[in-house]
């Protein structure tokens, strides 16, 4: 069988069209499995990159409704919310915004912490060497008898810590209350504690005058200080060297107080005196030398 020389070359022909096509294909597949990777991590970064946009939007308005301050009651004063409304609007501290850049949210919601007692605030700090005024109560902290004894001042220029100070105030108001006596409060009259005067197994608590003389021994343990450091003033230097002077001084006006009040005698009284000893000393030795003889 002969074929034609055309048609030969129309086979041939399609043979190589057909093979390219291939070779494109094989080309086209090996790329898209190259790429894939990359394009899995670009498309996941994206994702990533807007779900952290979002958590940062949301925190900022969580944030911004943590620190909005409570519009007041007459609905004065300026508005700083938004103009449609909204009430997304960040409002602002007049006081601490006096426009230069604005503070973090975190440093806004620290600023207008109203949980923030008096407590965290009062000074306490004892430990240094400096004088402090402090001013300060004893407590009575037992139930349904709890009672604030009067406030005190006081001048400390020890260096302590609270349990010192506090132990050393209850100690004093226990040797007070034995010494002078303390007025019983009106809470502890009404509910007859620790007694009355006039009942004879509580006479040890009372004094002749009706003032609280003392408390029962297993109620001391509910006393308690309330204190405070109002303020603080630097100490006098110890002038050592005065000191030492004026002691000085004094150990010499006694000792001449003591000279005044002795016997005064001449110069040479003693050495006559002496030389009279002497002199029957060795009259009685019977020498004529002029020899010393001590007896």
């Amino acid at each position: 069988m002969t074929i034609p020389r055309g048609s030969r070359f129309d086979l041939s022909f399609d043979e190589s069209g057909g093979r390219d096509d291939g070779d494109r294909n094989v080309v086209g597949l090996l790329t898209d499995i190259v790429m894939l990777p990359v394009t899995v991590f670009l498309y996941g970064m994206e994702l990533l990159l807007r779900a952290m946009q979002g958590t940062e939007s949301a925190t900022r308005e969580g944030l911004g409704a943590m620190v909005a301050a409570p519009r007041p009651a007459g609905g004065g004063g300026g508005d700083d919310s938004d103009p449609g409304g909204a009430g997304r609007g960040r409002q602002r501290n007049p006081s601490v915004h006096d426009g230069g850049p604005e503070r973090s949210a975190e440093k806004e919601a620290s600023a207008m912490d109203t949980s923030i007692g008096y407590e965290s605030r009062r000074d306490r700090d004892l430990r240094d060497d400096t004088l402090k005024l402090v001013r300060y109560k004893i407590l009575f902290v037992r139930r349904e008898l709890e009672v604030a004894f009067p406030e005190e001042e006081d001048l400390v220029y020890d260096n302590m810590d609270a349990v010192s100070f506090a132990a050393w105030k209850v100690a004093e108001f226990i040797q007070r209350m034995h010494n002078e006596g303390v007025r019983q409060p009106a809470r502890w009259q009404a509910r007859g504690y620790p007694g009355t005067p006039d009942d004879p197994a509580c006479r040890t608590f009372f004094k002749s005058d009706g003032l609280l003389a003392g408390l029962p021994d297993e109620d001391k343990k509910y006393l308690r200080v309330y204190y405070e450091v109002l303020d603080r003033y630097p100490r006098e230097k110890f002038r050592h060297d005065e000191q030492h002077i004026r002691v000085l001084e004094q150990i010499r006006d006694k000792l001449g107080d003591k000279n005044a009040c002795g016997p005064s005698t001449p110069d040479g009284a003693g050495g006559s005196a002496g030389g009279t000893g002497a002199g029957g000393g060795t009259t009685g030795s019977g020498g004529t030398g002029g020899e010393w003889v001590v007896r």
